[in-house]
C-alpha cells in the first residue's frame, strides 16, 4: 500500500513538473517582448571579440547593437580568425577608435534604420476598427506596393533587407507593425495569427485606396501567419507572395523547439493544451485562447497565389519539414529557395545569389 500511494505521489509530482514546462513553453511562443541575448564583446582598433555561436561565426555583414553608455550601432564585417570559442571580425563603420569591453547584441538586419535604405515616411495605417498601426512607406511605383510583415519580438528593421530589393526594382513599399509585433502596441502575448491576420488586410486596402493595382507581401518568420489566414479568408487579397523563413504550423514549431530544448516531445503537447484553455490564456496574458491546432498552414491549397518560398535548412527555430510539406503541397504555385546554412532570419544576410535573384525576378515580374 504504501508502494502505491508513493508511487501515486510521484506520478502527481511528474504531471506536476511536466505541467510547469508545458506552461513555459506557451509562454515562450506566445510572448511579444523583445529578447535579444547580450554578448560581452572586445573591441581593438579595427576588429572586435565576440563569443562564437553559429550566428557571430555566419557570413555576411551584421550589425553589433551595443547597450548602455556605449549604446551605438556598429557594423561588423567578415571573420578574420577563431580562437578557441571566441570569433575576432573586422570593423566596418563606426567602429571609430574604439577599444575594450562593451556589451550588446547581434543582428543580422542589415539595415539600422530605414533612411539608410531611403526615402520614406512615416505613415499611420487606419484599422476597420478605428485603430491606426504605425509604418514606413518608401515611396515607388503607385501601382506596385510590397507590404512587408516582421515577425514575432522583432521589428520593422527585420523587413529592411526585402524593402531595399522591392527598392531596386521601383515599388514602393510598406513595412507595417500591429499587436504583438516588436514596435506595434504593447501586448503581453501574441495570438500567433490567428487574430492580427485582420491588420494585414487593412494594410492592404490602404494600399489598395492609395493607387496599388497590384500587391506583393513579404512575410517574415510568424508574418507568415498572418499572410495564411488572411488567405483562408480572401484567396485573393494579395497578388503575389514571398515568405522568409515563415512558421507555415504552429503544431510543428512548438514540437520543434521543445526538441531543440531538450524537452520532452509531451511538453509541446501540454504548451498547445494550455494555449487554447481560458485558464491558460489568462495565465499567459492573452485575449483569448488559441487553438494551434488550427494554426497549421501546409496543407493543400493554403498559397492560391504564386509565392517564392526562401528558407534555410539549417533553421533552429522554425523547422524545414513544415517548409517542404508545405511547398510539396502547394507545387504548382510555389518556388522554393532552400538558402546556404544560416540562422533563423539569417536569410539575405548571408550571401546568397540564387535566393536575391529570384526574390527580384518575382518583384519585377
Amino acid at each position: 500500500m504504501i508502494g502505491v500511494v508513493v508511487g501515486a505521489a510521484g506520478a502527481v509530482a511528474l504531471s506536476a513538473v511536466v505541467g510547469g514546462v508545458g506552461l513555459i513553453l506557451a509562454k515562450r511562443v506566445v510572448n511579444a517582448a523583445a529578447q535579444p541575448k547580450l554578448l560581452h564583446v572586445e573591441f581593438t582598433a579595427s576588429e572586435v571579440a565576440l563569443p562564437k555561436s553559429d550566428k557571430t561565426m555566419a557570413t555576411g555583414e551584421y550589425l553589433l547593437h551595443l547597450t548602455g553608455d556605449d549604446a551605438a550601432v556598429v557594423r561588423v564585417g567578415e571573420v578574420l580568425r577563431v580562437d578557441e570559442g571566441t570569433v575576432h571580425r573586422q570593423l566596418v563603420d563606426d567602429g571609430g577608435d574604439r577599444t575594450g569591453s562593451a556589451t550588446g547584441y547581434w543582428s543580422a538586419h542589415g539595415f539600422a534604420s530605414p533612411d539608410e535604405v531611403g526615402e520614406f515616411q512615416s505613415v499611420e495605417v487606419p484599422l476597420a476598427n478605428g485603430e491606426h498601426r504605425d509604418a514606413w512607406l518608401f515611396p515607388g511605383n503607385p501601382a506596385h506596393w510590397v507590404i512587408h510583415i516582421q515577425g514575432i519580438r522583432t521589428s520593422r528593421a527585420v523587413t529592411l533587407r526585402t524593402v531595399a530589393a522591392a527598392r531596386e526594382t521601383g515599388a514602393t513599399s510598406l513595412t507595417i507593425t500591429y499587436r504583438g509585433s516588436g514596435d506595434g502596441p504593447k501586448s503581453k502575448a501574441a495570438m500567433l495569427g490567428s487574430e492580427e491576420w485582420s491588420e494585414l488586410r487593412d494594410a492592404i486596402r490602404y494600399a489598395r485606396e492609395n493607387g496599388a493595382q497590384r500587391v506583393t507581401v513579404v512575410a517574415w518568420s510568424m508574418g507568415a501567419g498572418l499572410v495564411f489566414e488572411l488567405l483562408k479568408r480572401e484567396p485573393s487579397a494579395v497578388d503575389d507572395l514571398v515568405l522568409m523563413c515563415p512558421v507555415s504550423s504552429w503544431p510543428a514549431t512548438i514540437e520543434y523547439g521543445a526538441v531543440q530544448a531538450g524537452l520532452p516531445r509531451q511538453a509541446a503537447l501540454l504548451a498547445g493544451l494550455i494555449l487554447r484553455s481560458r485558464l491558460g490564456a489568462k495565465l499567459l496574458g492573452l485575449p483569448a485562447p488559441v487553438d494551434v491546432r488550427k494554426l497549421d498552414w501546409t496543407g493543400s491549397g493554403s498559397l492560391p497565389v504564386r509565392t517564392l518560398v526562401i528558407h534555410s535548412e539549417d533553421d533552429e527555430v522554425v523547422p524545414w519539414s513544415s517548409t517542404a510539406k508545405l511547398v510539396a503541397h502547394n507545387a504548382q504555385r510555389v518556388t522554393l529557395v532552400k538558402t546556404a546554412a544560416c540562422p533563423h532570419g539569417f536569410e539575405l544576410t548571408v550571401p546568397d545569389v540564387e535566393a536575391s535573384t529570384k526574390l527580384r525576378e518575382l518583384l519585377i515580374n
